[in-house]
């Protein structure tokens, strides 16, 4: 796994982790000037994206998130993040108080343990996008089926003490992917100016 630093305009900076595939056209797609985006390459994502052991998930989140923290950043941060990226974005917001927005798009929040988790983990007066496909729910993986009444339990829980956007989008979990994220990071981009 490689930390990428990609950086958009002349500074001051605002530092953008984003938990996806690395596409270093990403940067030039982001509404928004002086960015520093931080991504990873050659990542395995059920090894490092994920928080803790399950199935075919190693649970090394926290190997991720220390290297992240401990290397590139030095203050307040936004953080998305697609499918098992968008669980760590919110997974992120546990371990530290230096994120000020996070993405959470088409986010696996069926994820075994997470809901109770986040119970017990305050998160407050943070800035919160989560977005799901209309169609995401719909297989026959018993225990990805949840993810739509997951999603819902999560947005309801954080709407408590953050502002929290949710919404539903056309398609499936893969249908217009990279459109999806650029619209979770225009939000949290565009709160804070």
């Amino acid at each position: 796994m490689e930390l990428i630093k990609q950086y958009k305009g002349k500074g001051p900076y605002r530092t953008l982790v984003v938990f996806a595939d690395y596409d270093e056209n990403l940067i030039s797609e982001i509404n928004c000037d002086n960015i520093c985006l931080i991504s990873f390459k050659d990542v395995d994502w059920n090894r490092y994206f994920s928080p803790w052991p399950y199935d075919r998930f190693t649970g090394e989140g926290d190997i991720t998130i220390n290297e992240l923290l401990n290397s590139t950043i030095e203050d307040e941060f936004y953080v998305a993040g697609y499918s098992l990226g968008g669980l760590m974005a919110l997974y992120l917001m546990t371990k530290t108080d230096k994120v000020k927005s996070c993405a959470s798009v088409s986010g696996s929040l069926w994820y075994p343990g997470l809901v109770e988790y986040l119970n017990n983990i305050p998160i407050s007066k943070r800035r919160i996008y989560l977005s799901l496909g209309n169609k995401e729910a719909n297989t026959k993986h018993q225990l990805m089926k949840t993810v739509g009444d997951k999603t819902e339990e999560v947005c309801r829980m954080l709407e408590k003490n953050n502002t929290v956007f949710f919404e539903y989008n056309e398609g499936n979990h893969f249908f217009m992917a990279k459109q999806r994220l650029l619209k979770g990071i225009d939000y949290i981009l565009k709160g804070e100016q």
